[in-house]
């Protein structure tokens, strides 16, 4: 069994109390933020950051004198969309009161593409229901009404849709296009810049998608939460279940439209057994991809959560040896990301229980944890309220949900933290 995460330079880094990651606040709640007129009074979570440290978030505010004046999408150049700002949505309609879906992305080049819907009216105040449009800054990529690959036309509201933006302006995004019994907003289309104006359409990934060996998709259980991503070259992952005529139906992930994992046996732990978690599912610039298992071995009774890079590396297994969690109960993986950077760490999220059965959460790097909830853990950042996080392609910076605010943090690397550990452990030996 590999366990990547336990070489022996990350645990000389573990077993250093260095001073935790510090964060600096973006917005905070009960507070003003440049561009709206009242105060935040609550997060959405979902932020995103780049390679430089670029973002995007989501708040609600209300108004100065109290009522509610909707939800926000800033990035880090100013306010993209405003609840009381009309915008058009074509030539003869324009969406007032918009609202900003579910999750936006941006890129290394500081794009930002997102999903914005809401009522649309003509310029003489008359109602045409409800529309949504995906753009990329101020470029619309599609909207509600537009013809699909199938043939039919995009849905009047695609605000859970999210999308997976790479530096060429390429877009990975997820709609409702079929009535799936076993899912929703379960198919993936990639939207790529056209030679001239607009985008050229292809299916990543959609019910009934044939796969190899006679296996299709079923469905990719709310890719809402994360069950895709792509690379800078195009590569894509995904998380979904699959099956055949025959009904063999099983939690897989596929890498190219290829299977690479599945439910069922596998050589990482004697006499192993795998249950993929089908959300949520990474992948680096070199095709490195990392998702989610419960693993079962003669070795151990049970199962126990496991992080699973490539087909051959685990990269933490819940077997009581991360320092962190030391008389802690492993409960579920938690947030709607994972992270893996080109430089092949995964950045995870999990809850656990205390021995007096308080529920808390962490943001892990392998097998090292970065931040919590729990104040018993010493040499951590803490953060009260955590809802999810987001990591760069780089791993170089951090961007924190909370329930007081968005918060960013640029992290040291493991060679940095090894170097650390390297140079204080000597000194201690030293000292009579």
């Amino acid at each position: 069994m590999r366990l990547v995460s336990s070489l022996i330079s990350l645990g000389l880094a573990a077993s250093v109390s260095a001073a935790p990651i510090t964060v600096e606040p973006l917005v905070r709640t009960g507070e003003s933020y440049k561009g709206i007129a009242g105060e935040v009074i609550g997060i959405a979570p979902d932020s995103r950051i780049n390679n430089s440290g670029q973002w995007t978030f989501e708040v609600v505010a209300n108004n100065p004198d109290g009522s509610l004046a909707g939800r926000y999408l800033v990035a880090y150049d100013g306010i993209r969309f405003d609840p009381q700002v009309e915008i058009p949505f074509n030539n003869e309609l324009s969406i007032r009161s918009p609202v900003p879906g579910r999750t936006a992305s941006i890129n290394n080049l500081g794009q930002v593409s997102a999903t914005v819907g809401g009522p649309v009216f003509d310029s003489e105040g008359n109602l045409f229901g409800t529309r949504s449009m995906l753009v990329v800054d101020d470029q619309v990529v599609v909207r509600s009404g537009d013809t699909h690959t199938f043939g039919g036309a995009y849905p009047s509201n695609f605000l859970s849709s999210r999308s997976i933006l790479t530096d060429d302006g390429s877009l990975l995004v997820n709609f409702d296009l079929f009535s799936n019994p076993f899912a929703d907003e379960d198919t993936v289309i990639r939207f790529t810049p056209g030679l001239s104006e607009g985008y050229e359409q292809s299916v990543s990934l959609a019910p009934g998608l044939a796969i190899e060996d006679g296996y299709f998709v079923r469905s990719s259980n709310r890719v809402v939460w994360g069950a895709y991503d792509q690379n800078q070259f195009g590569d894509t992952a995904h998380a979904a279940v699959t099956t055949n005529d025959e009904f063999d139906t099983a939690g897989s992930i596929l890498l190219n439209g290829q299977f690479v994992a599945r439910d069922g046996e596998t050589q990482l732990f004697d006499n192993g057994l795998l249950s993929i978690f089908p959300n949520r599912v990474a992948i680096n610039d070199n095709a490195d991809f990392v998702y989610l298992a419960i693993a079962q071995s003669s070795e151990w009774e049970g199962g126990r959560y496991t992080v699973i890079k490539n087909a051959d590396e685990v990269v933490w297994v819940d077997d009581g040896s991360t320092p962190d969690l030391a008389g802690k109960t492993f409960a579920a993986f938690m947030g709607t990301h994972l992270s893996l950077a080109n430089s092949g760490d995964v950045f995870w999220q999990g809850d656990f229980f205390d021995a007096m059965g308080a529920r808390y959460t962490a943001v892990f790097r392998n097998s090292q944890m970065l931040a919590t909830t729990d104040p018993s853990i010493e040499g951590v950042l803490r953060l009260d309220g955590l809802l999810s996080f987001d990591a760069s392609d780089n791993g170089e910076w951090l961007i924190f949900d909370t329930e007081s605010g968005v918060f960013r943090a640029q992290i040291p690397s493991p060679a940095a933290m090894t170097v650390l550990a390297l140079g204080v452990l000597p000194a201690l030996r030293r000292r009579p």
